[in-house]
């Protein structure tokens, strides 16, 4: 994410700079308007990546980063084996829940679990993004969380093994952290 923020941010400066450089072609005797509007949506752009870059911990659903990112990952985990099945989301939800305070809907879990249809990155690519931007005990909630999602239709199977491993690695916690070996 942090890094779609500043290719935005940049793209802005950029326009905003061919605002400037581009000056005497927008500018006409009469009006001064495309020039304005250029070097004026160059600023905007610019200004809402750098808001994303600094801005934080806040998604574009509202919900903290952390919260939003144990929401998808649970998610996803439900599709691991390419079978959502109703006891996982009801175990995403409860874990959700009991992990944030907040409820969330079967169709909530249903679309994040198959979100990977609209992502232009890779679902690793984005979480070891995120990482720098997780508490370790966030990252250590998720990784926990997951495996009562694994558990939860009594059937643990290789591609949900896979996709935990995959998703400690992208978050950077080892066996240890998860485990709670190591305070």
């Amino acid at each position: 994410m942090q890094s779609s923020a500043i290719r935005t941010a940049i793209i802005g400066l950029l326009i905003a700079l061919a605002g400037y450089v581009f000056k005497d072609q927008l500018v006409s005797d009469t009006s001064a308007l495309p020039y304005y509007i250029v070097s004026g949506l160059g600023l905007l752009v610019f200004l809402r990546g750098l808001m994303q870059h600094l801005g934080g911990n806040k998604t574009e659903s509202g919900r903290p980063l952390a919260d939003e990112t144990l929401l998808t990952v649970l998610a996803r985990m439900t599709n691991a084996d390419s079978n959502i099945k109703t006891v996982e989301v009801n175990t995403v939800k409860a874990v959700f829940k009991k992990a944030t305070g907040s409820d969330v809907t079967d169709a909530e879990v249903r679309v994040a679990a198959r979100g990977d249809v609209f992502e232009n990155i890779s679902f690793d690519k984005h979480l070891s993004n995120l990482s720098g931007r997780l508490s370790k005990d966030e990252k250590c909630t998720i990784c926990k969380s997951m495996v009562e999602v694994i558990q939860s239709d009594g059937d643990v199977n290789v591609m949900e093994v896979g996709f935990f491993n995959d998703v400690c690695k992208s978050l950077n916690m080892d066996a240890s952290d998860v485990a709670d070996l190591v305070k």
